[in-house]
């Protein structure tokens, strides 16, 4: 009964992305960003679903998704795994439903081929994992969140057969190649690496354990491969509120970083592509080797550095209107904003120097929104003279880096950079309206930040659960059944901190005790839910 009583507090505090929005419309201007106007927002769901409607009318009677650009005489191209892959991720992640007709043709299609020995290059085993992640666990009704465990044991296995390809492609230095290195030095570059790494976390969600070394010789060579210096500039955060929408009204300088990017093998002919691909990866390395004896302090405090001095990179040379180097432009702009997305989200940040990146990205990609609801290749591929699925009405893959990007699609983890206090620095914009697995992951995140904190800093950090909206109770609920008492004293200071309440709970009370207070407090949170209202100012719910 207990059980199924704090499951429910759960569920009605989390009822999906939508309807979550819609009851927290009280939710203060986050810390970490501005908000976005309705109108923002609204043209935004308009793109997500002409883009969907596009890739749905490109997919063959067969289940494939072809992109003819890849080469290849047949409407699959050379790889008929990968691409149809990347469209079932970006079909899943925009909200389209497990059992949807296309969704469903798309993974048998994935799964004939994969069968037929296609997916062993890293890009298409990358794409395959991410496709699969997002297909079992992206949110599939409005009260459960999604369970690793709950994978059919069918799919598992060709997780796990997928993963132990991708595990193949990773080379002796720790970076990746086009196909199997088995541990070889063979050819390697970061951009194949950047995938395989977003392959693996993707497996690590499905519950298919990799070994933590695999992460520790990832972490070195990015490390190793990023430049070795460069010029300081300032790290900003936000100073003020401007207009309503995705004006950033002014910043302020906190402290001071060195941009220090990464080229598509070493640290030489540095890209936004690929700097946003060393960010991201490091910051997966750390949340997968944090808390573990491959990740000493010394070492965590370098790849802080180099995370924070990535995201300095990417602020001096920003774009979202092509692919920027240190000395002009490179091609390849919307592999670069989906890699950029990565970036900003996995690395918990809002500002990239002074620039807003998701409203400035945003606002680029609905500009050049094709009428029929596609986006156009590169103009390097087109000057080859290929041609692509829709060409001139939109291209497979770029549609799909586009669609990824506006629906800030990726799965966050641990590991986020760090602020001038040297704790992570969690972008918490839209926190009220993210899906539940997703707001779980934050909340986690939030609490162990807390929970680490000196105990000065806690009065100032205890306004993230604030800025977090009300779905944070209830889990803050729950925490106070944890079986590590030290756990349920952060709960509970937490909650006594944002309610002014304790309903007499007590963190080493025996669980008889313990429970009567809990369900005071569920009852508390029924009856007032409703008429909560977040003053982040105070730090507290009113």
């Amino acid at each position: 009964m207990r059980a199924g009583l704090l499951a429910l507090v759960v569920a009605c505090a989390g009822i999906g992305a939508a309807s979550a929005a819609a009851a927290d419309d009280d939710s203060p201007l986050p810390a970490g960003g501005p908000r976005r106007a309705p109108e923002f927002q609204a043209r935004v769901d308009l793109a997500i679903a002409r883009g969907v409607r596009w890739l749905r009318g490109v997919q063959s009677k067969s289940g494939a998704f072809p992109w003819g650009e890849m080469g290849g005489s047949s409407r699959d191209g050379a790889y008929p795994f990968g691409t149809t892959a990347i469209a079932v991720h970006t079909l899943r992640s925009c909200g389209v439903p497990a059992d949807d007709p296309q969704v469903v043709a798309g993974i048998d299609r994935m799964r004939k081929a994969w069968n037929s020995g296609f997916g062993r290059t890293t890009y298409e085993a990358a794409l395959g994992l991410l496709a699969l992640e997002a297909h079992h666990l992206a949110p599939s009704t409005a009260s459960k969140r999604p369970d690793p465990r709950a994978i059919p044991a069918q799919d598992r296995e060709w997780i796990r057969s997928i993963a132990g390809c991708l595990l193949q492609c990773q080379s002796s230095d720790g970076s990746f190649g086009y196909g199997p290195t088995r541990g070889t030095s063979a050819w390697t570059d970061h951009s194949n690496a950047q995938y395989g790494l977003l392959g693996l976390k993707a497996a690590r969600r499905c519950g298919i354990a990799i070994r933590p070394e695999v992460f520790r010789r990832a972490l070195d060579h990015f490390l190793a491969a990023q430049e070795p210096d460069g010029p300081v500039v300032n790290r900003r955060r936000e100073g003020g509120v401007g207009e309503p929408g995705r004006s950033v009204g002014t910043t302020r300088a906190v402290a001071k970083d060195r941009a220090r990017g990464w080229g598509y093998q070493g640290s030489r002919g540095t890209t936004g592509a690929m700097t946003s691909g060393g960010v991201s990866s490091l910051v997966i390395c750390r949340g997968e080797l944090l808390g573990t004896a491959l990740l000493p302090a010394a070492l965590d405090g370098r790849t802080v550095e180099a995370i924070r001095d990535g995201i300095a990179w990417l602020g001096k040379y920003f774009s979202v209107t092509w692919n920027p180097t240190e000395s002009g432009a490179a091609g390849w702009l919307h592999y670069y904003l989906y890699g950029l997305e990565r970036a900003g989200v996995l690395a918990g940040v809002a500002w990239m120097g002074e620039h807003d990146w998701y409203g400035e990205g945003a606002e680029q990609l609905l500009r050049t929104q094709r009428k029929t609801g596609g986006w156009d290749g590169e103009a390097m591929l087109r000057r080859r003279g290929r041609k692509g699925a829709g060409a001139g009405d939109g291209d497979l893959l770029d549609t799909c880096f586009a669609l990824l990007f506006l629906k800030k699609a990726t799965f966050r983890v641990d590991g986020a950079v760090a602020t001038e206090h040297g704790e992570e620095t969690l972008d918490l914009s839209g926190a009220a309206s993210l899906d539940d697995t997703t707001f779980h992951a934050v909340f986690q995140a939030v609490f162990e930040r807390y929970r680490r904190a000196a105990a000065d800093r806690r009065g100032t950090l205890v306004a993230d659960f604030v800025l977090m909206g009300r779905r944070a109770i209830p889990h803050l609920v729950q925490r106070l059944e944890d079986e590590e008492q030290a756990s349920r004293e952060i709960a509970i200071e937490v909650l006594q901190r944002v309610t002014g309440l304790t309903h007499g709970y007590r963190a080493a009370d025996e669980p008889e005790v313990r429970g009567k207070a809990v369900v005071a407090w569920e009852e508390w949170w029924f009856a007032h839910r409703g008429r909560l209202v977040a003053d982040p100012a105070a730090g507290r719910f009113r």
